[in-house]
């Protein structure tokens, strides 16, 4: 007997991903360096680490401390930056067969807004972009924007009028009222809503 495949397919926005299975921000670097374990295509999506405006070293070890009840980490957005971003990853991009969404991160709606700006300008393979507004683990991860309903809305707005890729905000847990958040997000014209960053610890 044989058994017809299930259509696993989903769609956010515009966009018709293969299936729902995205590696989550910050658990697969940027996207290529797994690919010699896993074969990538059969991912709905990848999602890369933060990207910021300028390079970030992120936070000093040690990053990663195991738990008995999971594990705590620091890692403080560490990135190459927007420009060696463009330059190294976006041609890598081309040929590895699964769709990207970029996650984006700023400590200022400018440094967001130049962030995707700059990607904006260029060709390349990237379907949307995750905006992560709620890193609590540096001082200017852009939680400010999490926390409150009107610098959301704001910021997603912003972003909105400028690129008609689809549009993610990142939200953290630690609110009272993450639904009036997610609210705020849509009220700006996100597409969608990634549930959640980091628990802090």
């Amino acid at each position: 007997m044989r058994f017809a495949l299930a259509d696993l397919s989903i769609q956010i926005g515009h966009i018709r991903f293969n299936n729902p299975v995205f590696v989550a921000s910050g658990t697969f670097g940027y996207g290529t360096e797994n690919k010699e374990l896993v074969d990538v295509s059969k991912l709905g999506a990848i999602v890369t680490k933060s990207i910021t405006l300028n390079p970030r070293e992120g936070n000093p070890p040690p990053r990663l401390v195991e738990t008995p009840s999971g594990m705590i980490n620091s890692i403080g957005l560490a990135n190459i930056g927007v420009d060696k971003y463009i330059s190294d990853m976006l041609p890598v991009y081309e040929g590895i067969g699964t769709p990207i969404i970029m996650n984006i991160a700023g400590s200022s709606m400018d440094e967001y807004i130049s962030v995707l700006e700059k990607i904006e300008s260029v060709s390349s393979a990237i379907v949307g972009y995750e905006i992560n507004i709620s890193c609590p683990n540096v001082k200017e991860g852009g939680m400010q924007f999490g926390i409150d309903c009107s610098m959301t809305e704001s910021l997603t707005s912003a972003l909105r009028k400028r690129t008609e890729k689809l549009l993610i905000m990142k939200l953290s847990p630690n609110v009272t009222d993450i639904s009036s958040i997610a609210t705020s997000a849509e009220n700006g014209g996100a597409d969608a809503v990634s549930a959640i960053n980091t628990v802090v610890g």
